[in-house]
């Protein structure tokens, strides 16, 4: 690089090094695709299918942002853009970890679903609880990375949700007794059901 700066302007070879990381990273992630596909094939469960839905899409959010720290760290930037270059690489990384996780438990939900009955009842609730929980521990992430205190945050979180919790308490009930009746499935239909 320091013999290619004498040289080249740094406004040509930084993006040419930009574009061959993509290319060889987009390369390098095809071919584990397609050998995972082969490794898979003879299996029963087809984790090549599930993997390729979720990581397709983060890891190029992630290659996309190896590239930006690539050419921060190679174009002659003035210190008042260094920052923001680091923290849209931040932001970037999180994003592909929420994606990963958020792909991750929709195909859990429909293979879990698909298998069992009363879970495909009841899949849009766990699967919008679930993703609920991820978004809301991947903003604190963003939050904290771009310097903004999340303890009063959490607080009012805290004390928001066990207002939320007295108010409803007879609904959330309701809602979670539901939710085992039908992951449990003691009572199923056609059966004879005796009440006091």
């Amino acid at each position: 690089v320091e013999f290619l700066g004498k040289m080249i302007s740094p406004l040509i070879y930084a993006p040419a090094f930009f574009l061959l990381l993509l290319i060889i990273g987009y390369g390098l992630k095809n071919i584990f695709f397609l050998r995972l596909t082969k490794w898979c094939e003879a299996g029963q469960v087809r984790w090549d299918i599930y993997l390729k839905k979720t990581l397709n899409v983060p890891l190029n959010i992630i290659l996309f942002g190896a590239g930006l720290a690539l050419l921060e760290c190679l174009l002659p930037l003035p210190p008042s853009l260094n920052h923001p270059v680091a923290i849209g690489v931040k932001i970037l990384t999180i994003i592909a970890v929420f994606l990963f996780f958020d792909r991750l438990i929709v195909e859990i939900m429909n293979g879990v679903g698909l298998r069992v009955g009363g879970i495909d009842l009841s899949r849009g609730i766990v699967q919008g609880l679930f993703r609920l929980t991820v978004l809301s521990i991947v903003l604190m992430i963003l939050l904290d990375s771009l310097g903004i205190s999340v303890t009063p945050i959490v607080a009012s979180l805290g004390i928001g949700s066990l207002a939320i919790a007295l108010g409803l308490q007879e609904t959330l009930a309701n809602i979670f007794a539901g939710l085992y009746i039908l992951a449990d499935q003691p009572v199923r239909v056609g059966d004879f059901i005796r009440l006091e």
